[in-house]
């Protein structure tokens, strides 16, 4: 399961009027200028969008998530037993 997500901006020389802006789509006051060597991290999910990027300039990034490992259905099935055991519910 992908918990978080990043982007590392590489440009070395880039401002706002070359757009290649990400924009935080769950806080309208957000925008980010790709700046050099930046590391940008959020949650996911995120609802983000990312300007046309203008003139002649390439943006370069890199770009990944952070994973989690997600349960087997068999550690599901035993947290779950688990953790009932500590908590039962009275029926």
């Amino acid at each position: 399961d992908r918990v978080r997500g990043f982007v590392l901006f590489l440009n070395r020389q880039w401002d706002e009027d070359d757009g290649g802006l990400l924009l935080d789509e769950e806080d309208s006051d957000k925008a980010y200028t790709p700046s050099f060597n930046t590391l940008l991290h959020y949650r996911i999910p995120r609802w983000h969008s990312v300007t046309p990027v203008r003139g002649k300039k390439t943006l370069a990034v890199v770009y990944g998530f952070v994973l989690r490992k997600r349960p087997s259905l068999k550690e599901r099935a035993q947290l779950f037993v688990r953790e009932t055991a500590k908590n039962p519910i009275a029926l």
